[in-house]
């Protein structure tokens, strides 16, 4: 009510406002109604990866899965990393800023089957460039290969799971 009254100010039609300010702060705050994406049980996560570790098809697709599962970071921020990023020695992988969400730079620690991933990586990719590339173009795989409908997305839902994308998902529950 007190933008209609303030647009009848505005155009002359009313001098004042008799709702005032006062509606703003009675009225019930109307609060955005979230929908969480479902996300696979921590406890099926093992016999999720395993079939993972079974498809025969694009590699790069499986270790981009795999990868993504193991850091809980983001499809996008795994499709582009490169092996710049990655600091073996210290075994962590910096993500930069224009890449995140946040737009700040992100260390992410890289558990032992991450840096077995990485290793396979290594041997299916030609150059120092983008490493789950596809081997064809070099560029990163297309997330139709890796989101719901994909090879990748295709494993987890035959083990009752959830799209790809929201892997990182099963951190929490």
């Amino acid at each position: 009510m007190t933008i209609i009254f303030n647009h009848a100010i505005n155009e002359e039609w009313r001098l004042d406002n008799p709702a005032g300010n006062s509606l703003d702060t009675s009225l019930p705050h109307r609060s955005k109604v979230v929908v969480h994406h479902r996300s696979l049980p921590y406890a099926h996560v093992p016999e999720a990866m395993s079939k993972v570790r079974e498809y025969l098809g694009e590699p790069a697709s499986r270790l981009r899965l795999e990868f993504l599962v193991h850091t809980a970071t983001r499809v996008g921020e795994v499709c582009f990393a490169t092996w710049e990023e990655i600091d073996l020695d210290n075994r962590t992988w910096t993500v930069p800023g224009p890449r995140l969400k946040t737009r700040l730079r992100h260390r992410v620690p890289l558990s032992q089957r991450a840096l077995v991933v990485l290793a396979e990586a290594r041997q299916t990719v030609s150059d120092d460039g983008i490493i789950f590339q596809n081997p064809k173009t070099g560029r990163c795989l297309p997330d139709a290969a890796f989101g719901e409908g994909g090879p990748a997305a295709l494993i987890f839902e035959q083990s009752g799971g959830f799209p790809p994308p929201e892997a990182r998902r099963s951190r929490r529950s």
